[in-house]
């Protein structure tokens, strides 16, 4: 052909014809060629755009530096730019090393160095996202030429949160100029078009094998099963990780029927159709292995096109999300789990503390948790060191309990002496068992978990599973188990202590009231004295002796009424103005009759606690018994006024009566009788308040002492 060229050029006249025409022929040939080779490019292209823009993992090329550093990101697809929160304009002017945490960056360099002699690697490494996140990605990166340079083709999956991501890949590649000058009549004007034909198709090549090598580089290096079918579903692409994951060469699944690698075959026709129906088909299926293991993938399945439009088959990505879901399992069962041991701590909080409703609540929880055959609550007898049985879950309640243990017999008394729990997966075969719980029972007992009951570091007891099958019990039935034994070891030193409590209390009430009746008793005997010695017959010559007797009775008779109120209230809190009125009242009955005296007490809501009632009705007692000796004397009838009132933590009590007032002398502090020097006595000690007396149209005594409210 270079003859050919050199001859029309040198001598362009005497070229014949049908050479011309050959040459032409040629150059449509050429021309044919390039076309059917820019459409093969194109759906290659297709193929690789699809697979680009479909893949959930993180997809980025660029440049590896003659010193082993990674240059700037030459393209990424839309799953790193999500992964790394960045846009196309900021990761261009961006490194791996800048997206790479700093503390892991020395070992990615080594991966690179380790990229270059091995052609690829494949590792974990921390990634920082520009926002600040970081997370953990297994990259997978293999070394290829491009325009005279080292390629870098890395993949990454965000491997801490086992999420599919999916992306769309951006390609980019040159689309073929198939621009055909003129034809020219004279042969260096064919010869030239024929030489750029050919460049072209060169480029085309070069571009093709490009594309050929980037497509088949992602679906390789895939960590996700890439697998595409025809229009009949064979399968016409299974990558490494499809082969890795279902057990079959890459011969074995080229050209069979896709029906093969589904464990339902509905479900794959179900897929298939949505798919080719809809465009697209994104959902969980189950798949089987070649061994014929059944296993959940996470499947996305879009239709491929021809360079015409047309469909040609359907291609997925999936991936294997066993240990997703076994991860889920175990994290709803432990769901579970954890909502029967809060529904146990409610009951147990919540249920009564009779120890014997106590255990019985727990037993019922416990064997519900476990769904076992039966279970029983053990406690150490403190008086012989004995095991009692003090509950047990049917079958053969009756028999079990009450049953008592010697010290250290069995299987329950090994684990109180050493206070370790104990799962005996088949007690056949156990010497520690005590066989008569059997020949007792009835019950042919083969696997038994027993966990010891501790407060403050001492064991108080067992609770005990059993069970007809062996190898009954987990270790995560142990760890539950124990669980519910601190809780109900708890509940019941709880109900343990109410008990002594009630006890003590009931104790207490007893002696109280006994206390009660023996002063109550104590102050009758008094005033039966006084009223005796008043009789006396050298007492009744002596009037001031009979005075002094008379108020003696008065201050011991308002004791006795503070005392009735305090016992009736069970030494609670008691209103001071009912104080005030019992008193006032009792006092005035105690006084020689013919007199007629009106007490007013205004109504109030102050209580006074056991401590101020006495040291108060000693008051009252007093300001009664004066008003009536001195304020009344000449006169028949007499008014007294008795009003409260709180101002913050102080109390204000105002007698006043209607009478002659305090005599000049009283008022100035210059004479006391035994009364009011008594007044101001217990003022001062008892309540720690203030008295103070003066005349506003009769006696006015204004006492003020501080408030103690109830507790």
């Amino acid at each position: 052909m270079e003859h050919v060229f050199m001859k029309d050029h040198t001598h362009p006249e005497g070229t014949p014809p049908s050479e011309i025409n050959h040459l032409r022929q040629e150059l449509q040939h050429l021309q044919a060629q390039n076309h059917q080779l820019a459409g093969t490019c194109r759906l290659l292209e297709q193929k690789f755009q699809l697979l680009f823009d479909s893949c959930e993992n993180a997809i980025a090329f660029f440049l590896l530096n003659s010193d082993d550093t990674p240059g700037p990101f030459i393209q990424v697809n839309r799953a790193a730019l999500n992964q790394w929160r960045c846009s196309e304009a900021e990761v261009q002017q961006l490194t791996p090393l800048d997206i790479t945490a700093p503390e892991v960056r020395p070992e990615f360099l080594q991966k690179l160095r380790e990229l270059r002699t091995g052609g690829e690697v494949r590792f974990e490494t921390e990634q920082v996202a520009r926002d600040g996140t970081r997370f953990t990605v297994e990259i997978f990166a293999r070394q290829t030429l491009w325009d005279g340079h080292f390629l870098v083709l890395a993949i990454g999956r965000d491997v801490s949160w086992e999420q599919q991501a999916q992306a769309r890949l951006n390609s980019y590649s040159a689309h073929l100029e198939a621009e055909v000058k003129a034809r020219t009549a004279e042969l260096v004007a064919a010869n030239r078009r024929l030489e750029q034909e050919v460049m072209e198709r060169r480029q085309a090549e070069e571009a093709l094998k490009t594309s050929q090598e980037y497509a088949r580089n992602i679906i390789e290096c895939s960590l996700d099963m890439i697998i595409a079918v025809n229009l009949d579903r064979h399968i016409i692409e299974f990558n490494r990780a499809a082969q890795e994951t279902f057990g079959y060469t890459r011969d074995e699944a080229i050209g069979a029927h896709v029906s093969m690698l589904y464990a339902d075959q509905d479900e794959a026709d179900y897929v298939y159709r949505v798919a080719t129906e809809q465009g697209r088909c994104v959902q969980e299926v189950l798949n089987r292995r070649k061994n014929g293991e059944v296993f959940p993938s996470y499947l996305s399945a879009s239709v491929l096109y021809d360079a015409a439009g047309n469909k040609i088959g359907v291609m997925g990505i999936s991936r294997d999300i066993t240990a997703r879901r076994q991860a889920q399992m175990a994290l709803e069962q432990r769901n579970r789990e954890l909502a029967m041991l809060n529904r146990i701590s409610q009951s147990l909080i919540s249920s009564s503390l009779d120890l014997p409703d106590l255990l019985a609540t727990i037993l019922e929880e416990t064997r519900n948790l476990l769904n076992i055959v039966a279970c029983s609550i053990w406690l150490v007898d403190p008086l012989t060191g004995e095991l009692v049985c003090r509950e047990a879950t049917e079958p053969q309640r009756e028999v079990v309990v009450g049953w008592r243990l010697a010290p250290g017999q069995g299987l329950a008394g090994w684990v109180v002496q050493t206070g370790q729990s104990l799962n005996i997966p088949d007690v056949q075969d156990e010497p520690r068992h005590f066989q008569g719980v059997d020949q007792k029972t009835g019950l042919k007992l083969r696997s038994i978990l027993t966990v010891p009951l501790v407060t403050k570091q001492k064991v108080v007891g067992v609770i005990q599973a059993v069970d007809e099958a062996a190898n009954r019990f987990t270790a995560n039935d142990l760890r539950l188990m124990e669980a519910v034994a601190a809780n109900a070891a708890a509940a019941i030193e709880n109900a343990r202590l109410y008990e002594e409590v009630r006890q003590s209390a009931a104790a207490k009430a007893m002696l109280l009231k006994e206390v009660n009746h023996r002063v109550k008793n104590n102050l009758a005997a008094i005033v039966g004295l006084l009223y005796a010695e008043r009789k006396h017959a050298a007492v009744k010559e002596n009037r001031e002796f009979q005075a002094l007797i008379q108020d003696l009775i008065g201050r011991v008779q308002g004791m006795a009424v503070v005392h009735d109120m305090l016992s009736a209230a069970e030494w609670s809190p008691i209103l001071l103005s009912e104080l005030v009125s019992q008193v006032a009242h009792t006092s005035l009955q105690l006084l020689p009759g013919g007199r007629h005296i009106q007490v007013n007490i205004t109504p109030s809501d102050i209580t006074v606690p056991p401590r101020q009632a006495t040291p108060l009705a000693l008051i009252i007692n007093e300001l009664v018994t004066n008003s009536a000796k001195y304020a009344f004397h000449e006169h028949q009838r007499g008014r007294i006024d008795i009003r409260f009132s709180r101002q913050g933590q102080m109390v204000r009590l105002e007698f006043r009566d209607d009478g002659a007032g305090y005599p000049e002398s009283v008022l100035r502090d210059r004479q006391f009788n035994v009364g009011l020097y008594l007044l101001h006595l217990i003022v001062q000690q008892d309540l720690e308040g203030s008295l103070s007396l003066r005349n506003d149209g009769g006696a006015v005594a204004t006492l003020e002492f501080r408030y103690l409210p109830a507790t």
